[in-house]
């Protein structure tokens, strides 16, 4: 029978002995540790360094995260560092996660939140460090503090024993058994679904916004960067003033959507007072939200595709970056919905939230633009 597996993340040369620390403890305990640097670690040589790496978490049951002053060697495609690829990689398929940030770092995070200018680099290699930290704390997950090896590795056996508590629970109970809908969220996503804790409704409503907005995000920031390819489509200066045209009302319609899903859908969904709510109700209007703002990127993706006329370029131009600011606006339903759920909740509250899904600035500089291409017919006519 196999064992379990758990990988460790972190940079090596300012780590090292914590990393062999983490291995004798995850070896001691009887699971099999991945460490890129030992000989055990699971390599296809016809692939490149990252991609073993990212095939090496996919591959494990639990992802360890030590985040310490550096920030380590980066990815030469993303310009991410290689632990933010492989948290990245451990997400994106579910695996619990067990996160440790050196204490200094986290007292020093407050001070970079308040002074993101300042000169740290008497203490970290790059800045990116605590931007790579923010992002963790504000995607809601669980992050020990430590300043020594041991502690990591006290921790790190209590946790593992509260897992097998917890699944041995949940296996007495008969709430082992995922809900099929939900078989490819978070492990968050499907226990919150199972276990139904206090207003899990919103709990999961804002785990389900944060894992697919944070997906989606990812993937504008490599649309920006030019890492998401379509073949270029030239095309003549009528067909691209026709069909950017005919396409110019779908980000409005999809806002609708995003609307309607949230206004309407959602509240259904979460049930009346007094009353539980439908997980895959949930489910499918988050889903209805998230993939109105994935078709949003693909209408801004399509749009770069098309190569007009040298003329005409300033129409696409405007529309650029139009998708950003609604993701934006959607991810502050999550954010509303974790400040309502901060603190002490007894009886029954209510809490207004209200986001704004109006015509985008874009769409105004867009017509601006076509006024002033009508005003010169001759670029549509035929050579």
């Amino acid at each position: 029978m196999s064992r379990t597996k758990i990988f460790v993340s972190s940079t090596f040369f300012d780590l090292a002995q914590v990393r062999d620390d983490i291995r004798t403890t995850i070896t001691e305990l009887g699971h099999e540790a991945l460490l890129n640097e030992y000989p055990s670690f699971p390599v296809n040589p016809s692939i490149d360094t990252i991609e073993n790496c990212k095939k090496a978490v996919r591959s494990s049951d639990f992802f360890v995260l030590i985040i310490g002053g550096r920030r380590g060697s980066l990815d030469p495609v993303s310009g991410k560092s290689i632990t933010n690829v492989e948290y990245d990689a451990a997400l994106q398929s579910g695996i619990d996660c067990f996160i440790f940030v050196n204490e200094q770092m986290m007292i020093l995070l407050e001070v970079w939140n308040k002074n993101p200018n300042a000169d740290f680099s008497n203490l970290v290699d790059s800045p990116h460090v605590f931007e790579f930290i923010a992002k963790i704390k504000s995607a809601q997950q669980w992050i020990f503090t430590f300043k020594r090896a041991s502690e990591i590795s006290a921790i790190l056996r209590h946790q593992l024993s509260v897992f097998l508590k917890d699944l041995l629970d949940r296996k007495r109970t008969g709430r082992l058994d995922p809900i099929r809908e939900f078989a490819t969220e978070t492990a968050r996503a499907r226990q919150l679904a199972l276990d139904r804790p206090p207003r899990w409704e919103y709990r999961l409503t804002e785990e389900l916004l944060r894992s697919k907005l944070s997906d989606l995000r990812r993937e504008y920031e490599d649309f920006e960067k030019g890492l998401l390819f379509r073949p270029n489509k030239p095309i003549s200066a009528l067909e691209y003033v026709n069909w950017v045209g005919s396409k110019i009302e779908e980000p409005i319609t999809l806002a609708h959507i995003i609307k309607y899903a949230m206004e309407r859908e959602l509240p259904v969904a979460h049930g009346k007072p007094g009353e539980p709510g439908d997980a895959v109700q949930i489910l499918r209007a988050v889903n209805k939200m998230a993939n109105a703002c994935r078709s949003l990127l693909d209408w801004e993706l399509e749009i770069a595709s098309l190569k007009p006329p040298s003329h005409l370029k300033s129409l696409g131009d405007a529309l650029h970056g139009l998708t950003l600011p609604m993701i934006d606006e959607l991810w502050r339903l999550p954010d509303e919905i974790s400040k309502a759920l901060e603190g002490t909740w007894t009886g029954t509250r209510e809490v207004e939230i209200k986001l704004t899904f109006g015509s985008p600035p874009q769409l105004e500089k867009f017509l601006t633009e076509m006024k002033r291409v009508q005003q010169h017919p001759e670029w549509f006519q035929k050579p």
